[in-house]
């Protein structure tokens, strides 16, 4: 079913004004023809508005003005995929005087607009079509670029032999037809073969894009950068792109080895973060000059309903408004305003309208506007069929971890300039022998620095290298010796594989992106230009130089660190005393010391050991020894060391005083220890100690290298703190931001104290042992990342490097140098205990002797507890064993008996002469014992 589309028409009047009142001015009526349920169409319309307001409110004397005269978004209905109601609908407009239109359609209907144009002699500017055949319809003229030679350009730069070709419209049908016939005028047919697919259903082409993985990747007799498998994407819409693109992620083709051409001008309107950590590349083309939305104030946003951002269509069809006007112009009509007198014949066109159409096209055709600031996708030209000339592309790319596509270079009518990480033909063959390897590098101590020779005292061989009929000495240089030694020993090398020879950079410049033109200044741009084949120096490995050049792993490990001046040395005050333990351990030691001394005072209360009974003349006292007095000086003896004549009898107490004792004996040996170091130092306090003082100060500026990594580091982090500080420096320029290092270095050494450079930590630890000796590095470096040594492209030296690196470093020999340029060489001496700093204990420290005390405390006090309750329990054991003893007791009656009556009670028999007589009475039987024999009597 033809879905059904909604033309609006609007008729807006041209005209000219002089302010010369002997002129008479003319009318000419434009008609437009946009589709409604087109992408966009309500950002068109508001761009229509906003560019006709600006035109009546900038133009001069002689020149046209434009004025809306009718304006009815509700005036027809058309189905633009009827050639008839299209063709009818332009009759119209014609019938109302139009003398040129502006159409944006469909594909069908663009096609259909190409015969009528021609039919009824009317020129049709098109925004947002391009013709793809040159015997397309005379009087339609296209705004649009064209891709086709830009993405040959890209295939080519990329040595691409196949190419997938993904479209979803009848114009990427026609797009492809272009692609191949341009490709056969430039015989390149056989060197590269288009695959195309057309996607019929864009919410699920995963079978088509599977099918498209599972071909096989070939990368035989292929440099490794050339081994990917390129798709263009010619979508029709953002929504079409949106939905194709997370079908791709979950086929898994946003992976390394993928990379992806986009087939439309606004490829830096899409959103690609979710590509971000795939590992695929994506290029793109972007037709918007970026200073154009600049021009753009707030209020126009909001006055213009989705103006804002400007879209390449947006941009287009106001760049055609401003052509028109231009072309208008162009024809004269203040000098002939017959010739646009309206015909009110429809489409029964006259002689004189055909005439007056082609001289209007003629006009058009010949109309070029350059270097205007209401320009917003460069030049607009056109060429004898009506296509778009002289344009310019930016060239845009996207690859793992970026959050955007970023220009790297332009198209333009002369070919394709670009510094990416693209395949580079050598300009002489590649060979391990008798090659001499050219090494770019950069003076700076101690990588690379004039020769230095004591007196009477000969140049020696080794160490030194000759650059430009100088000699120079440094760490790079020996570094290189090293190199060469330990390459040439590689199995399959040998002696003379790796000769070399040192050049000075010509710009002095590391290596910076012109981020305009997309090229590389200093030692990168040498490398990418093949004026040199290595880049030895302290050349920091960064996101956007590793993006177009090769580096091996880092030589060096740094960091960016900050720089300042070296305060004076303060003597011990008064109270320095005081400075071994921190301000809270003073505090908890006093909190302590009173605590202890009340458990004590009140152990000696609630313990009934701690009392004694003292007799005097009069009568017996019980006192306590355990005063508050007495419990203060007790506490206070044993922290002093000096002990006291009272000392705790009950176990809680013993408790309490070994706890006590403990801790005082950690505590004073710790404050002795510690204070022995800092009646000993003469102590640098610097006025920050890291990033966040050198932020919070309001004394202390800082600054850095202008155009060097660390400013790209602060420019491009995310981190609050630092785009904080990246700010300031570009707050206070040249206040604060320095030309070279060693300018940074004076800044800091003639300061008092109050500026602060940020610099790599290699140099500021060299620069820290030159004389004067007056500069120190604070905090902690800002950053973790290293020098290294960078290549071009895949470079064949690239992987042997690489593995001479990682063996110098597992050798040691990296860090012998390293020590003997910064250390050994050092003008300032070793660190000695005098320029050490001491920090007081801190609770921290401590806090073990303190939970210890505690612990004494809380079981003492337990204890005591305990040793009351017995004792409590034993006096009521006392008292009710008195009251029994009191108690009245029953009578006792005494009976006097007769002793003898007693006794013979008790067994015995008479009485005789006063005496008691006892009658014995044998046992019946007697057993004795004969001859070990039992005998019975």
């Amino acid at each position: 079913m033809n879905s059904k589309c909604v033309l609006v028409g609007y008729f807006w009047t041209i005209f000219t004004s002089f302010l010369d009142s002997n002129v008479q001015s003319s009318v000419v009526k434009i008609g437009f023809i946009i589709h409604k349920e087109i992408e966009d169409s309500s950002k068109l319309w508001s761009a229509i508005e906003y560019k006709f307001k600006k035109m009546e409110t900038s133009v001069g004397r002689g020149w046209v003005q434009i004025q809306v005269i009718e304006k009815d978004r509700d005036e027809a209905l058309f189905d633009t995929e009827e050639i008839f109601k299209l063709h009818q609908s332009v009759c119209a407009k014609i019938r109302q005087g139009a003398k040129a239109l502006l159409f944006v359609g469909t594909s069908k209907s663009t096609v259909a607009m190409h015969s009528i144009a021609d039919k009824l002699s009317i020129p049709v500017l098109m925004p947002l079509s391009t013709k793809y055949s040159q015997t397309h319809s005379e009087f339609t003229v296209s705004l649009q670029p064209s891709l086709i030679r830009p993405i040959i350009d890209v295939i080519q730069k990329n040595g691409w032999k196949q190419v997938f070709y993904l479209f979803d419209s009848d114009e990427g049908l026609l797009r492809l037809q272009s692609l191949f016939q341009e490709l056969g005028e430039r015989h390149l047919a056989n060197d590269v073969i288009i695959r195309s697919r057309r996607i019929t259903n864009i919410s699920d082409s995963y079978e088509l894009l599977r099918s498209v993985d599972r071909q096989e990747l070939n990368c035989s007799n292929l440099e490794p950068c050339r081994c990917t498998r390129p798709i263009i994407l010619d979508l029709s819409t953002v929504a079409a792109f949106n939905e194709t693109r997370k079908q791709i992620i979950d086929v898994g083709m946003n992976r390394e080895h993928y990379h992806y051409l986009l087939a439309n001008l606004g490829a830096d309107e899409l959103d690609l973060s979710s590509f971000k950590y795939g590992g695929m590349n994506v290029t793109g083309f972007s037709i918007k000059d970026p200073p154009f939305e600049e021009n753009f104030q707030q209020s126009d946003c909001y006055s213009y309903k989705g103006l804002c951002p400007v879209s390449h269509k947006s941009a287009l069809v106001m760049d055609t408004l401003e052509f028109l006007s231009y072309a208008v112009n162009k024809t004269g009509t203040y000098n002939n305003p017959s010739m646009f007198t309206p015909n009110s014949n429809g489409c029964d066109v006259s002689e004189q309208h055909r005439n007056f159409g082609r001289k209007f096209l003629n006009a058009i055709k010949e109309t070029k506007v350059q270097g205007s600031s209401n320009i917003g996708t460069g030049t607009l030209a056109l060429d004898g069929y009506g296509n778009r000339k002289d344009y310019v592309l930016n060239v845009k790319f996207f690859t793992f971890n970026f959050s955007k596509l970023e220009k790297v270079g332009i198209w333009q009518e002369t070919g394709l300039s670009i510094k990416l990480h693209y395949c580079k033909p050598s300009k002489e063959p590649v060979a391990s022998h008798n090659r001499t390897w050219i090494i770019t590098t950069i003076v700076g101590e101690p990588f690379v620095q004039d020769l230095k020779l004591k007196e009477g005292s000969q140049v020696s061989q080794q160490g030194v290298a000759m650059i430009n009929g100088k000699l120079y000495e440094g760490f790079c240089i020996e570094v290189a010796e090293k190199i060469k030694e330990r390459y040439e020993r590689l199995e399959g090398k040998g002696p003379g594989s790796f000769n070399y020879k040192f050049k000075l950079v010509d710009d002095n410049n590391f290596g910076s992106a012109n981020k305009t033109v997309g090229t590389w200044n200093g030692m990168i741009g040498e490398l990418l230009d093949q004026k040199a084949d290595l880049a030895l120096a302290s050349l920091t490995i960064t996101r956007a130089r590793q993006r177009v050049v090769d580096f091996t792993k880092p030589f060096m490990k740094i960091g960016i660190s900050i720089m300042i001046k070296k305060p004076d040395k303060q003597k011990p005050g008064v109270f320095s005393f005081m400075e071994p333990l921190d301000s809270m351990v003073w505090v908890c030691v006093s909190l302590a010391f009173t605590g202890v001394s009340l458990v004590l005072f009140f152990i000696g209360r609630w313990s009934p050991f701690e009392w004694r009974a003292e007799a005097s003349r009069k009568e017996i006292s019980v006192t306590n020894a355990f005063t508050l007095s007495n419990t203060l000086w007790f506490s206070l003896g044993a922290l002093m060391q000096q002990g006291s004549d009272i000392f705790p009898r009950s176990i809680s107490g013993r408790i309490v005083g070994s706890a006590w004792w403990f801790f005082t004996l950690i505590l004073i040996s710790s404050y002795t220890a510690n204070l022995a170091a800092f009646l000993t130092i003469e102590r640098l306090i610097p006025p920050i100690q890291g990033v966040e003082d050198l932020v919070k100060s309001k004394d202390v500026e800082y600054g850095t290298f202008k155009g060097g990594s660390t400013e790209a580091f602060f420019e491009m982090s995310q981190v609050p703190i630092y785009r904080q500080m990246y700010e300031y420096m570009k707050s206070k320029g040249d206040q604060v931001m320095v030309n070279s290092d060693k300018e940074g270095y004076e800044k800091v050494r003639q300061s008092k104290g109050d500026y602060a450079y940020l610099v790599e930590s290699p140099k500021n630890d060299y620069q820290n042992q030159k004389k004067p000796c007056n500069t120190m590095k604070v905090g902690e470096n800002l950053d973790h990342k290293g020098y290294g040594i960078a290549t071009p492209p895949y470079s064949p030296l690239r992987k042997d490097l690489n593995l001479v690196v990682l063996m110098l470093r597992e050798e040691g020999e990296l860090h012998k140098l390293q020590r003997k340029w910064w250390f050994d060489k050092g003008e300032c001496g070793t660190m000695d205990s005098k320029d050490t700093s001491k920090s007081p204990l801190t609770l921290s420290n401590v806090s073990g002797i303190f939970h210890i005390l505690i612990g004494g405390l809380v079981l003492s006090m337990m204890v005591s507890l305990v040793e009351y309750s017995v004792h409590r329990l034993r006096k009521q054991h006392k008292l009710r064993f008195r009251k029994q003893m009191d108690a009245p007791r029953p009578a006792i009656k005494i009976e006097k008996k007769n002793p003898l009556e007693v006794l013979k009670a008790a067994g015995y028999t008479g009485i005789c002469d006063n005496t008691v007589s006892y009658t014995f009475k044998p046992p019946e039987q007697l057993t004795t014992f004969e001859s070990g024999k039992n005998t019975e009597l």
